[in-house]
């Protein structure tokens, strides 16, 4: 069980309510960074948010991209070094965006549901850690804050 606090509300979760949220180390706090102060660069990482979750990182030249989506303006997108999939529904795992803005060869680390839309993905489950495309990515779960049916797997 892990209970989890949000203001005033308490949720109690058990493990099935888990997602298999991939993110390198950094991301969570240049994520977080991100929306509380709208930035658009911290240090020397320069952040792009397109829409939901696709979010772009670059930094030295290097291009990560979480949950690339075709509804976001692709135009403005990079090609990719490495993709991170957090999720295996449609605005998370866009078969159709990743292939457009991976670069050839460039690892997209999914987990074990995400194998049907990208074959030779890199599956990680939930606290595996390794090296990625010289980025370490931790595989961390995700739990929904909202009471009720679980929006994640």
């Amino acid at each position: 069980m892990k209970e989890i606090r949000t203001g005033d509300k308490e949720i109690t979760r058990t493990e099935n309510y888990r997602s298999p949220y991939l993110l390198a180390s950094c991301l969570p706090f240049l994520l977080i960074s991100c929306v509380l102060f709208a930035a658009d660069r911290i240090g020397d990482v320069e952040i792009t948010v397109f829409t939901h979750s696709h979010i772009q990182f670059e930094h030295a030249g290097r291009v990560i991209h979480v949950d690339p989506w075709s509804v976001s303006d692709l135009s403005k997108a990079k090609p990719a070094d490495l993709i991170l999939i957090t999720d295996d529904v449609g605005h998370h795992l866009d078969g159709a965006a990743i292939a457009r803005l991976r670069k050839p060869n460039a690892p997209v680390v999914i987990a074990a549901n995400g194998k049907k839309v990208v074959p030779d993905g890199i599956v990680m489950a939930n606290g595996e850690s390794r090296e990625v495309a010289g980025f370490r990515v931790e595989a961390t779960a995700a739990y929904d804050v909202t009471p009720g049916e679980s929006f994640h797997p």
